[in-house]
């Protein structure tokens, strides 16, 4: 059975060298307030951008991605 999630992704660097990293993973589409407990140190505006797909806007060395829904594999977690 698959099931959809949201991704959120971290790059460094000015010229994306380092790839995505992973930083987690929703059932359903976080919120802002889903996002500001997940990175707490992060100003409101970026947090803010996230929500709308996030991405690198100008010369930013570390942006995040919010991907959109994506299939899984039939993962479970214990209990479920």
């Amino acid at each position: 059975m698959a099931h959809k999630a949201w991704i959120i992704t971290a790059e460094y660097n000015d010229y994306d060298q380092h790839g995505s990293y992973f930083v987690a993973w929703f059932r359903e589409k976080p919120t802002f307030q889903d996002i500001k407990k997940l990175l707490p140190y992060e100003t409101d505006a970026t947090i803010g951008k996230l929500t709308r797909g996030g991405g690198r806007q100008g010369s930013e060395y570390k942006h995040y991605n919010l991907i959109h829904p994506v299939e899984t594999t039939d993962c479970q977690r214990d209990g479920e």
